[in-house]
């Protein structure tokens, strides 16, 4: 009799343990979820602004300037770039980027959105 009480009162720890798990990680979902609803671009907020520096990579060196600002009353984060590469042979021409893009919130899917379209190498 004993054991079995002992088992039921180890059961019963063990079950309100649990349901305190249950509801600390509820009350940690709602609060992130209260802290998303309140600021959705939280996540990107830190690439406003201006960029430029060089980059190096498969293409070779380039100079790229970025710039990225909430336009529309801040419903979209546009984003700007433009990049100058190297020529790859002293008699070569530089080679041009530019690239356009934009974020929104999806409100319904409650996630962010990225689109983007680019100009192809100009020569």
């Amino acid at each position: 009799m004993v054991t079995q009480f002992a088992g039921g009162a180890a059961r019963s720890r063990i079950l309100s343990i649990m349901g305190a798990m249950k509801l600390f990680f509820v009350a940690l979902l709602l609060a992130f979820t209260a802290t998303a609803q309140s600021d959705p671009w939280a996540p990107i907020r830190v690439f406003e602004g201006k960029w430029q520096g060089t980059v190096t990579g498969r293409p070779g060196t380039q100079f790229s300037r970025r710039e990225y600002r909430f336009e529309l009353d801040g419903k979209f984060l546009s984003q700007r770039d433009d990049s100058v590469y190297e020529a790859k042979s002293p008699d070569g021409r530089q080679r041009t980027r530019t690239d356009f893009g934009f974020f929104s919130y999806d409100k319904i899917a409650n996630k962010l959105v990225w689109s983007s379209t680019s100009t192809r190498w100009n020569r």
